[in-house]
Parts: structure tokens; sequence; C-alpha cells
């Protein structure tokens, strides 16, 4: 289904939930899927029609005129990169060339024959690398004697555009244990290991002179959780997910508000507007790993309680005064 509104991920109107939905459990916990091995990514028949009816609906009932073209072929392969990797986390500088080498000029006229296959190409790279990096991570986090370097002097920019791709695999480890260390930091600054603001992004790593204390074990395991969900995560998506991927990102050329929605999501999507509910009268947006506060609503609970703010980010949930939080990190 292709459809159009108002609002849309990545900035919505969420934390939308129907009355009641806690109503059965005090504090709850997260649903974490135990899956151990990545999806087979294997494209359907009806996907690859999919593609073509939505090509031809586009072109026909969208008031935007944009014509499928090289131009479309290169702007659809940055936005399906983006999509996957919006931080420039895992892909390397030499992936990007090779997609460019392949597919710059391509998606555009492999679109017209209902091929999927850069879909699937991309995104398989995309999860070998994400998979290391996050493996890695639970390595050196599960690891107690390595030590942190907080006397560092290294930095990371405020505005993650300014990244680029990194060049090899080194400057890929680098980066990864500048941002895990950061994640250290934050947590041993806040006093709180998963509700503390920590500082910001932008702040030199080893701003601070803190040495690895018993702290650290709290934030270790904060941290461990985090890239646990992550890695459980990334193993779920599966072939629907990646169509999805791929034909959002192609949408999204015509306009930011234009969307694509598998069966499954349409269904999710007409029950969801059937239903009463009621939120915390905030505008969110995701911002790398993290859910940012874009607007507070006037005269919303948000507002009205007074402490929630925009640019704010939220970094964990909790059910009532009486439930522990939980890490929504990533």
């Amino acid at each position: 289904m292709l459809t159009r509104h108002k609002f849309r991920a990545p900035i919505a109107l969420i934390a939308l939930l129907p009355l009641g939905v806690f109503a059965q459990e005090q504090c709850p916990t997260p649903n974490v899927a135990s899956i151990t091995e990545e999806q087979v990514i294997e494209f359907q028949p009806s996907q690859n029609q999919t593609m073509l009816a939505m090509l031809d609906l586009l072109d026909q009932a969208h008031y935007a005129d944009v014509d499928i073209d090289d131009l479309f072929s290169q702007a659809w392969l940055d936005e399906y990169l983006e999509t996957l990797d919006p931080g420039k986390s895992f892909l390397l500088a030499s992936d990007i060339r090779e997609f460019e080498e392949n597919y710059a000029t391509r998606l555009d006229d492999l679109a017209k024959q209902g091929v999927l296959e850069p879909a699937k190409v991309i995104y398989e790279r995309f999860r070998d690398r994400a998979l290391q990096q996050i493996e890695s991570n639970l390595a050196i986090l599960r690891d107690e004697t390595l030590a942190f370097a907080f006397e560092s002097s290294r930095s990371l920019p405020i505005d993650r555009d300014a990244y680029d791709w990194p060049e090899n695999p080194q400057a890929a480890d680098q980066r990864r244990m500048d941002n895990l260390t950061l994640a250290m930091l934050n947590l041993k600054l806040s006093g709180q290991t998963t509700t503390g603001r920590g500082i910001r992004d932008g702040a030199p790593v080893g701003s601070q002179t803190l040495t690895n204390t018993r702290e650290d074990g709290a934030a270790r395991d904060s941290l461990i959780r985090r890239y646990e969900s992550q890695l459980s995560n990334i193993k779920q998506q599966n072939t629907r997910q990646v169509v999805d991927f791929y034909l959002n990102a192609m949408a999204h050329l015509y306009d930011p508000h234009t969307d694509y929605f598998s069966p499954r999501e349409s269904e999710n999507f007409e029950i969801n507007m059937s239903l009463s509910l009621e939120g915390i009268g905030a505008v969110l947006q995701r911002e790398d790993e993290f859910t940012q506060v874009v607007e507070i609503v006037a005269g919303g609970p948000a507002s009205l309680q007074g402490e929630l703010q925009p640019n704010d980010r939220i970094v964990a949930i909790g059910e009532g005064p009486d439930c522990p939080f939980i890490d929504i990190v990533g």
C-alpha cells in the first residue's frame, strides 16, 4: 500500500499507545526475541511486482513530476544508504565506491524491470559490517581487563553529517572505539547507568579524567544490554523489511511524507488509527541511535509536566515512579 499522511518516522507523533496497554503488568519488560542467526533475504515474485506497480502509481498519481532517470537512481542509492547506515558507522568507503560503480546509474533501469537484487546486495553488506562491529563491541565490553582511555584527547563531531565513510577497517575500528568510549563516559558522568543525561556529543571523548572503577561494571552491563538488543534487532530483519527500506527510500524522493506500507504495516496502521490513543504529547524523531524531542505539544502531558524540553534525548523509559528504567538507545 502506498499512502500519504501528515507524520512519518523518523519525524512522527510517536510514543502513542492504545489505552490500557500496560494494564496487565505493573512493570513491563522489553520483549527481546532470542535470534541467533540472521534471516535469509530471498525476494518473492509478488514483491518484484509491487515495485513495478509502485513506480506506475507514483508516476500516474503523485503530484510531484519526477523523472525516473540516472539522477533519480543516484538519489535513490544515497537515500537507501542513509536509511541503512545514517551515522556512517558500519559501511566502509570502499563499499560505497563499489555500490556507486555498480548501481549509481542503474537502479532506475533495474526497477523498471522489477529487479530488487541491489536492495539485497547492499543490505547484506551492511548487515555483515554491522554484526561484526556490534559483536566486537560486546567482546570489548565483556573483557573486564580492558580499560577505556578516558584521559584521551580524541573528539567526535556534534554533527554526524560531518562524518565521512571510514576509509578502511582500521578507521572503522577507531570510530567504533571512540563511540564506545563516549558511551561509557556518558554513563559514568551521569551518575546513573541508564537514566542520566550524560555529556553531549561533540565534547572530547576524554574531556574528563576518569579512571576505570566499579562504576564501569554497571555501565558495561547497560551497554551490553544495548548492543545485545541491537544484535537481535538486526538478526530479526527479514526480506519484507529490506523491501520496506528500499521502496521507502524511493518513495521519499517524491516527498518526505510519501511512504510505502507493506500489507502488514497497512493493517497495523488502520488498526492503530481506529483505536483511542494517548501519548506523551511530544513530536519525536530518530537521531542516529537516539530518540530526540523535536517539539512539545501545547496542553499535552509533557507540556503540563514541564520537564521534557525540545532537543532532549530519551534514553530510557519506565512505567510509573516505582518501575526500573529500560535503556532504549539504539
